[in-house]
């Protein structure tokens, strides 16, 4: 099958070789794609992907689509910068399979997950691990549970408390899944303060699985110079024709702000946690409102406030009769100060403020993005541009992001041999905003041209 670059896309990726196998049979499926996607996020302990197929040879009745036990599929992907992504999937699910004018071939859509994944669906095992630190835990249940082969790209030592580097410690596991246990653990893991960022993650990419806290992702983007900065404008296929690497955003969704309603179903403004003492047997109960904690949330907006504003009569409603229940199991002979409250109360909240701050962009296939990377985007108001001297960049969503999720996709195009690349980015805010941008420097950096009208 001939293979040619687009020569009006220079991030253009070619999906290099696709096989499906089992430990007895091999067939090379890349014939019959007509596209590839997989989606990596910050939190999914795994990647999951799909393929669209022409099935004009009568794959479905081929027993290598039986979905029952392991059928892998392999594929490699590589751009023009040579960068190269393979990764074994195991065979899921026929999620669709759709019959069109030509009676002899249908389009099929393959559902993909990791062999990881896959395997942590069956895999119900008591284990107890003893004096060992929360990082080294993981790692054990990786490589001795689920017999992993994914590399650890980067995996942080959490703390025991906020005074002191993480001591080793022991968790008795009964009948519960690989990655249910390392949610466990990554719940029980602080990050290097008592902000509600600490909270850790365990995510792969397509580098590996990566265990850090968010606060540690957020630490990372202040030695970032000139992070890429992606622009939405109107006139951007002029620019894109002057500079084929001209960073345009094609399309954009931002999650609408201030879901009061999400608000107080995640227990934002006022909560109680019922912490259980293994140790003393003893039940205590602590209350919260976001009034008497603020400080917490500082930098989630533009205006580095939360800037909430409700009636008293609201609060006090909220205060007695609104509460979210938070029930954690407790062992007071570990060591743990009471920041514990703080973080499971928060927790639920913080993810919550997250994802009120959610841009999601749609741009050229970039495969040298990773999750967690700063970029900065310039996205212009809802309005008519006559006057030059007017300040048309949009502060609601331009600014400094964290990329919490990348979705790829691979596809045939018109061309005969051509294929398509596409990049999805899924855009959470960084703690601080982008300052001084304006129309005339908004994509102003080495290898891209200026951002004039």
């Amino acid at each position: 099958m001939s293979q040619t670059i687009n020569p009006f896309n220079l991030n253009h990726t070619i999906i290099h070789s696709a096989i499906i196998h089992n430990d007895n049979y091999k067939e090379d499926i890349l014939p019959f794609i007509n596209a590839y996607e997989f989606t990596q996020s910050l939190f999914s302990p795994t990647i999951y992907g799909s393929l669209t197929i022409n099935d004009s040879n009568d794959l479905l009745g081929n027993k290598f689509f039986n979905t029952n036990g392991e059928n892998f599929v392999t594929i490699s992907i590589r751009n023009v910068e040579n960068i190269v992504f393979e990764y074994k999937f195991i065979l899921a699910d026929i999620d669709l399979e759709i019959k069109g004018e030509i009676a002899d071939s249908a389009i099929v859509v393959v559902s993909l997950i990791s062999p990881d994944f896959f395997r942590n669906s069956y895999m119900l095992k008591s284990k107890g691990y003893v004096n060992l630190t929360i990082s080294e835990m993981i790692k054990r249940i990786l490589k001795e549970e689920l017999n992993s082969t994914i590399k650890y790209q980067e995996f942080n030592e959490p703390r025991e408390s906020y005074t002191e580097q993480e001591a080793p410690v022991t968790f008795a596991f009964t009948k519960i899944r690989p990655f249910e246990k390392i949610e466990i653990l990554k719940n029980q893991a602080f990050g290097e303060s008592d902000s509600v960022a600490s909270t850790f993650l365990f995510y792969e990419t397509i580098n590996g699985y990566n265990f850090i806290s968010y606060e540690h992702i957020i630490n990372n983007t202040y030695s970032v110079k000139n992070p890429p900065n992606y622009v939405y404008s109107e006139n951007m296929s002029a620019e894109k024709f002057r500079n084929p690497l001209y960073l345009g955003i094609k399309s954009f969704e931002a999650t609408p702000r201030n879901n009061n309603l999400n608000r107080v179903i995640n227990g934002m403004f006022s909560s109680e946690i019922y912490r259980f003492d293994f140790n003393t047997k003893r039940i205590t109960v602590q209350e919260f409102n976001l009034d008497d904690d603020l400080k917490k949330f500082k930098n989630i907006y533009n205006d580095e406030t939360i800037n909430l504003s409700y009636t008293e009569k609201f609060a006090k409603d909220v205060r007695e009769n609104g509460k979210y229940t938070y029930f954690i199991p407790w062992d007071s002979s570990v060591g743990r100060n009471d920041m514990s409250y703080k973080h499971f109360q928060y927790s639920r909240p913080f993810i919550n403020l997250l994802d009120e701050n959610t841009l999601n962009i749609f741009v050229d296939g970039n495969l040298k993005l990773n999750l967690g990377d700063l970029i900065t985007t310039t996205i212009w108001k809802n309005k008519m541009r006559f006057d030059q001297t007017d300040d048309y960049v949009d502060n609601r969503y331009s600014g400094k992001y964290i990329i919490q999720a990348l979705n790829n996709t691979i596809y045939k195009g018109e061309m005969q041999g051509v294929w398509y690349h596409d990049t999805s980015i899924s855009l959470i805010r960084d703690f601080t905003p982008l300052e001084n941008v304006t129309p005339n420097n908004a994509n102003n950096r080495s290898g891209t041209t200026q951002f004039t009208r």
